[in-house]
């Protein structure tokens, strides 16, 4: 299978290259992206020393932390987000297991004219993903046909 280019969620300047079979991925700038080959559907970003993002399959919405990954359409998967002074966390659990944990500086406000009332969700990729993680048309973006 051919990698995977996930573009970043906070800028698109750069792209992260992930081989689905060995879990392999690297960080590199967009216009190295080799000519012809398309952005995945989704984002990434790379908070406390990992890459985690999330990109469609044909079984759904896959979040990925560096090499772990999580088919999010199977039952059991919460998301939480605590927001704290300079210092939030991002924690996947299944069931009661934490599968994830990421600590991340909250971005600073994009000043979005297009979602002024979901400043927070639109800026902050965790927040972003938790919000999804309810709603019916986040599963059916994030599925594609094989």
């Amino acid at each position: 299978m051919s990698p995977l280019y996930i573009q970043n969620h906070d800028t698109g300047r750069l792209v992260l290259r992930y081989d689905l079979d060995t879990g392999r991925f690297a960080e590199i700038p967009a216009d190295m992206r080799p000519e012809g080959t398309k952005l995945a559907r989704g984002f990434y970003v790379a908070a406390d020393g990992k890459f985690t993002g999330v990109h469609a399959s044909s079984q759904g919405p896959v979040l990925f932390c560096n090499e772990l990954c999580f088919c999010l359409q199977k039952p059991g998967y919460r998301i939480e987000v605590s927001e704290a002074a300079g210092a939030n966390e991002f924690r996947l659990l299944q069931n009661v297991q934490c599968l994830v944990q990421v600590r991340y500086s909250a971005p600073e406000p994009t000043g979005n004219p297009f979602w002024p009332e979901d400043e927070k969700e639109f800026s902050d990729f965790f927040l972003w993903l938790k919000s999804g993680m309810s709603q019916a048309q986040f599963f059916r973006y994030y599925t594609q046909p094989e």
